[in-house]
C-alpha cells in the first residue's frame, strides 16, 4: 500500500499561482485562465443580452470577456451560471426576504416603460420563472 500522507516540508502553492477564481471579493477574478471548452459551452454579450442583461452589466457582473475556441469572444456558461448562483440570486433572495413588496418597489421602480400595475396572472408568472432556488427559500 502506497503512503498517502502529505509530507511536513509541503507547501501550497503562492495564492497568485492558483488557477481559477482566487478573490472571493471579485467572483470573476482569474475567469480568463479557465481552459477553454467547446463552442456550446460558451455565451456571448449577443446572447447574454438577448437574455435580458443589460451590456454595460457584462464586465461588471462577469469580468472582461475571453477569447475562446473558434474565436468566441464571451464567458463560460458555467461562470455565467456561477455568478448567477451566488451572486445574483442570491442578492434577490436577500431582497425578497428583508423588505416588504410596496418597499421594493420604492427601492427598485420598474423602467419608465414597463407596466407598473401587473395583473396577478403576470405576478404568478414572472414567480414561476425564478429559479427553484429563490422560490424555495423565500417561501420557508
Amino acid at each position: 500500500m502506497s503512503d498517502t500522507r502529505i509530507p511536513d516540508d509541503a507547501k501550497d502553492p503562492a495564492r497568485d499561482e492558483q488557477p481559477g477564481p482566487t478573490n472571493e471579493a471579485d467572483p470573476h477574478y482569474g475567469h480568463e485562465d479557465w481552459a477553454p471548452g467547446p463552442t456550446g459551452r460558451w455565451f456571448t454579450a449577443t446572447e447574454l443580452i438577448d437574455w435580458g442583461y443589460k451590456p454595460e452589466a457584462l464586465r461588471r457582473l462577469f469580468g472582461p470577456h475571453v477569447e475562446g475556441p473558434d474565436e468566441i469572444q464571451g464567458w463560460l456558461i458555467d461562470h455565467v451560471q456561477h455568478i448567477e448562483e451566488t451572486v445574483i440570486y442570491r442578492a434577490v433572495e436577500l431582497l425578497e426576504s428583508t423588505f416588504q413588496p410596496d418597499r421594493l418597489r420604492k427601492m427598485i421602480p420598474a423602467p419608465p416603460d414597463a407596466d407598473q400595475d401587473l395583473s396577478d396572472a403576470e405576478v404568478a408568472a414572472m414567480v414561476d420563472a425564478l429559479p427553484p432556488t429563490v422560490t424555495a427559500t423565500a417561501s420557508n
